[in-house]
């Protein structure tokens, strides 16, 4: 083997892993174990990106069963899986329920009559759509529900429970359905309902919308579903001067229950604003006299009779004497002396004039009599 040979011989070369100083396109060349070394980096950080990520899913997720599993009494979260403990940021991803605002609280159910149950159903059902995460399932509806009724429909819905199968549930529809039941049996509901439907009538100072709110439950009682026949009963009920203008008007103009409603309500008003304008036109008369001028006995009997029961016409001072007097039945005590109602004998001016006249009447005796003897003597 020549020298040349031995120059160019493979073995007498640099070792790949041993740091080279050439370059190539003047930059400098790195060895494999850089090369190594920067591919698990690029891995272990695309992991890194990743777990953050998953992070970010699982933070997520959590927020989401938190909001589910809040209980509705307590307000606090429901404990999650202890063997898995998922640490997240401090800060949460949504705002405190604390300082969410808190529906009104329903109605109290008594078992009084429809109207009362059908009040404590609504605001129920209005506390559950406003609170729809508080509330995923029957069971927290029942739970809550069973806060605003009586002791004694609570009774009856617990022996219900305890006559239940093991894979039956109880359910929303069930609790209402009991609750619905403490007011009697149904056809006794419904007679009730239909003689109370034959006797209503619209109060003195009732408007037809209130009229028309009382027969709703009533219509529900009886399951009357027929437009026709409900329009009827509200007719019937309404006070006669409204029922004249709708046969002025024609009922047969009427296609719905709300139009005969809406026609009621705007006669009713008319005929409030016409008897206040009678009223305030026949105080105003009695304050004139036949000429037109102002009746000044009229304009004082209202000014006496708007006065406060303290207020004194004479300078603002209190009088003891000549006050009105009156026993335990309210009535004006008569005086023992002059007979005369309103005051007290202590309080009488005629007695103490009179006590006065007969003092000075004694004291010009006495001085005439002195006098007297003289002259005889």
């Amino acid at each position: 083997m020549t020298g040349s040979d031995i120059e160019s011989s493979p073995s007498n070369s640099p070792a790949v892993n041993s740091p080279v100083n050439s370059t190539r396109n003047g930059s400098p060349r790195r060895t494999l174990a850089e090369v190594q070394e920067a591919v698990q980096l690029a891995i272990e950080r695309r992991e890194l990106q990743e777990q953050l990520l998953q992070e970010a899913q699982v933070k997520l997720r959590i927020a989401q069963l938190e909001r589910q599993l809040v209980d509705p009494g307590l307000r606090t979260p429901i404990e999650t899986n202890a063997t898995n403990p998922v640490t997240y940021a401090t800060n949460p991803t949504h705002q405190s329920r604390s300082y969410l605002p808190k529906p009104e609280a329903p109605h109290k159910y008594n078992a009084k009559n429809r109207i009362d149950f059908l009040k404590w159903e609504e605001d129920c059902e209005r506390y559950f759509k406003l609170s729809p995460v508080d509330f995923p399932d029957d069971a927290r509806k029942i739970d809550f529900a069973q806060q605003y009724v009586g002791w004694d429909q609570k009774a009856v819905w617990k022996n219900y429970v305890e006559g239940l199968i093991e894979e039956q549930e109880p359910t929303w529809h069930a609790f209402r359905t009991k609750m619905l039941d403490a007011l009697g049996p149904p056809e006794l509901r419904r007679q009730h309902a239909l003689q109370t439907l034959k006797q209503i009538k619209q109060k003195p100072m009732e408007s037809p919308s209130n009229l028309l709110n009382g027969l709703r439950p009533l219509w529900a009682e009886i399951q009357e579903t027929s437009r026709q026949r409900q329009m009827d009963d509200f007719i019937s009920a309404l006070d006669e001067p409204i029922r004249d203008k709708l046969s002025l008007k024609g009922l047969s103009t009427f296609r719905s229950l709300e139009e005969v409603e809406e026609f009621s309500n705007g006669v009713w008003r008319e005929d409030r604003k016409s008897r206040d304008k009678m009223k305030d036109k026949k105080e105003a008369s009695e304050d004139k006299d036949d000429d037109g001028t102002f009746n000044s006995k009229s304009l004082f009997k209202k000014r006496k009779r708007n006065r406060s029961p303290n207020s004194n016409p004479n300078g603002g001072k209190k009088r003891d004497d000549y006050r009105n007097y009156r026993n335990s039945d309210k009535e004006l005590m008569t005086c023992t002396y002059c007979k005369k109602e309103g005051h007290l004998e202590s309080k009488c001016y005629s007695k103490q004039n009179a006590e006065k006249r007969a003092k000075s009447t004694q004291a010009n005796s006495g001085q005439d009599q002195p006098n007297s003897g003289k002259e005889k003597s």
